[in-house]
């Protein structure tokens, strides 16, 4: 393989050949014979290391970039090899000098170890970024509200905070008021964060106040003659707001109306026990990700903080190394969130990419581990649509049924699965993941000697016994890489199906420091 795919546009997939009907044949016939007789029996061995050895050769396996611009999906059980899998890819990507961006829920520190050794190794340190909510000292600070085209975007990856198996009534009137604030912040040229978000939601008379102020000055209103007294001489948050109120609806809003205030006041003065109600789960997970060391490291607002404050646009832009760790052990629906808002952040920045530039911008690489804790509307958007704003993805799972059970359907979940042209398994007794992996690769036939023998005699001549023996060269079909071998792999070993068309079973290497 590697004589005919160029080193310089391909990566380095291990060790390994092309799957052919050859290989299918040997197999069928070695698992109809008792395999330790043969290889003899092999000590804390997982799996069989007899599937790779019926390759005719053991070479290096080359992956075309123009392939992996497809996207990938990686499947794989626990411990089986996918970690180390990316070790492999991350280290040749930033080593090719291309952005890597890696969202791990479980915070992987030996990712961590390898992005952070490449950087340095080309002389470069300052590209490899870290955030991760439990080294905030050693992390960035990263704002994923900071890019977007509508409020509404930003309003959807804040609601994300609640858990969708609640009412989604409330989770409905939570998004729009949510849209109300953003569009309010943004009359008062304010940076969306979700700490201030949280203020005011504390204080949603303050909110506006500041917005019909705002408001009032944009409309070239004066508004100090007639009530800037009675609010200087008040310092009461909701008398300040109902002055501002009053002045609106009886002096302003005839002719100067606007649906920010008008639905703002609405919810603040007739609808104030909903507004309570709708928030009251979104405050309870707002307030997880807004106490404490998140607060910042989430909403970089302190000038005197010395780290480093970011966006995804600006990540991208500067060519860095970001590795996201989001704590899923301490907190799944926090860390869910925290990812969901992120992939969010990326996906408005492909937006911009893809209507402002000329498809010429650097390919930017978004790994995506145990994607099934980050499965969002965002995520499918940039696995369907990233690829002509050069955004290269990598996602991994430990089973397409984890795909189908966090999204609720097959139908959603295939959004992703068929969208990936790119499909590498390691050991998985997953019966959809297995299927997955033959899904594009044609049947092929395997003979077999099938011996018959058969025994006669005649009535009329007590001599008369007689006997046959026969063979009859038979065939059936077969998938090419049957199904349940999936589930034999030994660690670091993987079957993949390409876009190019091709079964490849491969073995991956452990990076280690040099001797």
């Amino acid at each position: 393989m590697s004589k005919k795919i160029s080193r310089n546009d391909s990566l380095f997939l291990g060790w390994g050949g092309v799957w052919t009907q050859t290989q299918t044949q040997l197999v069928y016939d070695l698992i109809k014979r008792d395999m330790v007789s043969i290889v003899g029996k092999r000590e804390n061995s997982k799996g069989s290391g007899f599937i790779h050895g019926v390759l005719e050769k053991d070479e290096e396996v080359r992956f075309p970039l123009s392939w992996a611009n497809g996207h990938t999906l990686i499947a794989g059980a626990s411990g089986s090899g996918k970690t180390r899998f990316f070790d492999l890819i991350l280290k040749q990507l930033i080593l090719r000098n291309e952005t890597c961006i890696f969202l791990d829920p479980k915070g992987d520190s030996d990712i961590r170890k390898i992005a952070k050794e490449t950087c340095e190794l080309m002389g470069e340190p300052d590209r490899f970024l870290m955030w991760h909510p439990a080294y905030p000292r050693e992390s960035i600070r990263l704002n994923p509200l900071k890019n977007f085209y509508r409020s509404s975007e930003l309003a959807a990856r804040i609601t994300a905070l609640i858990p969708e198996d609640g009412d989604s009534f409330y989770r409905d009137i939570a998004n729009t008021v949510l849209q109300y604030m953003i569009d309010a912040m943004h009359l008062v040229n304010e940076q969306v964060t979700l700490v201030k978000i949280r203020y005011y939601y504390e204080h949603f008379g303050e909110l506006i106040e500041k917005a019909c102020l705002a408001w009032f000055d944009t409309c070239k209103i004066d508004w100090r003659s007639a009530i800037f007294q009675r609010l200087h001489s008040s310092k009461d948050e909701e008398t300040r707001a109902t002055i501002c109120i009053e002045f609106y609806r009886n002096k302003v809003s005839s002719k100067h109306g606007t649906p920010v205030l008008d639905s703002m006041i609405s919810m603040y003065v007739d609808k104030r026990r909903i507004l309570e109600q709708s928030t009251a789960n979104l405050m309870a997970n707002l307030s997880k990700v807004t106490n404490g060391a998140l607060g910042e490291m989430l909403s970089p607002s302190d000038p005197n903080d010395k780290r480093q404050s970011f966006d995804m646009a600006s990540v991208l832009s500067t060519n860095k190394v970001l590795v996201i760790g989001t704590d899923s052990l301490s907190d799944r629906l926090v860390s869910s969130a925290i990812g969901k808002m992120i992939l969010a952040d990326a996906t408005a920045v492909a937006a911009a990419r893809y209507n402002y530039e000329d498809g010429n911008a650097p390919m930017i690489n978004i790994f995506v581990d145990e994607a099934s804790e980050m499965l969002c509307t965002p995520l499918i958007q940039l696995v369907n649509k990233s690829r002509g704003s050069n955004f290269r993805l990598w996602i991994a799972t430990q089973t397409i049924s984890d795909l189908v059970a966090e999204l609720g359907s097959e139908a959603k979940a295939d959004q992703i699965i068929a969208s990936t042209n790119n499909f590498i398994s390691f050991r998985c007794a997953d019966t959809p993941t297995q299927e997955r992996v033959v899904a594009k690769t044609p049947q092929t036939r395997v003979r077999y000697v099938m011996r018959t023998q058969g025994f006669n005699s005649s009535n009329d001549d007590m001599d008369g016994l007689g006997a046959n023996i026969g063979e009859r060269l038979m065939e059936e079909d077969a998938d090419l890489f049957a199904m349940e071998l999936m589930g034999q792999l030994p660690d670091l070993e993987y079957v993949a199906s390409f876009s190019g068309g091709k079964l490849v079973k491969g073995r991956i290497p452990i990076i280690t420091e040099p001797k």
